[in-house]
């Protein structure tokens, strides 16, 4: 009997450290709860979600850690034209964040972030009207190529995961008077209203606009990563690669 409650015991102790070391993946912590975290000891770079059931940045980092992520498969001509911007906009920006000196990769489908690494997810979207957004391929469908991001940061902690920020960055689009198009950066959290472009009137033009929307907002995106790891001092603010 004595040996049966140790046993029992001993298990519950075991049970206890495990469950006390287990990493929470479906809470999700606000930045103002952990500063002073130490660099991430790796970054990952999501495909931003692209079409109206993707899940949305919290939700697809939740499927991560719970190994439940799916990747989308395109099933029209206006997803696929998508698809194809937001790997253009991964690989721009996994590009323009090692130039910032932040080392980072792409995810992978079946990949858990470990304890200690960062993970960058986003989506991808266009403006429908003022104060209004839509996912990508949909706004490709309707002839808005104009391309919004919305990105979340986030760290993988013993204690959970932690939303260590979160910005809108976007292109803002005007016509030159001989026609030709130019492509200001800006950026701002909570846009509420930005300019449509000029409209556009096939599905490829629509979306080689927008891949060259999504590089230009890559490259504001690891400008932007860079200050934040150059103020928690991860990274010499001086020194570009």
């Amino acid at each position: 009997m004595k040996t049966t409650l140790s046993l029992f015991f001993s298990l519950g102790i075991v049970a206890f450290f495990l469950t006390s070391c287990a990493v929470n993946n479906s809470q999700i912590e606000q930045q103002a709860d952990f500063y002073g975290l130490p660099a991430p000891s790796q970054v990952f770079v999501g495909q931003f979600a692209f079409t109206a059931h993707d899940p949305n940045p919290d939700q697809s980092i939740r499927n991560r850690m719970n190994s439940q992520f799916t990747a989308v498969v395109p099933q029209t001509p206006e997803e696929q034209a998508g698809q194809a911007v937001a790997q253009k906009m991964q690989k721009s920006l996994i590009k323009n964040l090692n130039k910032e000196g932040i080392v980072a990769t792409g995810t992978l489908d079946n990949l858990v972030p470990p304890v200690g690494s960062m993970v960058i997810e986003g989506e991808l979207l266009t403006v429908k009207d003022a104060g209004s957004f839509q996912r990508l391929s949909t706004g490709l469908a309707s002839g808005q190529a104009k391309v919004v991001s919305y990105v979340s940061v986030y760290r993988i902690t013993p204690k959970g995961i932690v939303n260590f920020a979160q910005f809108y960055s976007n292109t803002q689009t005007t016509v030159r008077p001989d026609g030709a198009t130019q492509v200001i950066i800006g950026s701002g959290a909570g846009n509420a209203a930005i300019p449509v472009g000029g409209n556009v009137t096939t599905l490829g033009a629509q979306g080689q606009s927008a891949q060259a929307d999504a590089v230009l907002i890559a490259k504001q995106i690891a400008r932007k990563m860079g200050k934040i790891f150059a103020a928690e001092d991860w990274i010499n603010p001086n020194v570009t690669l």
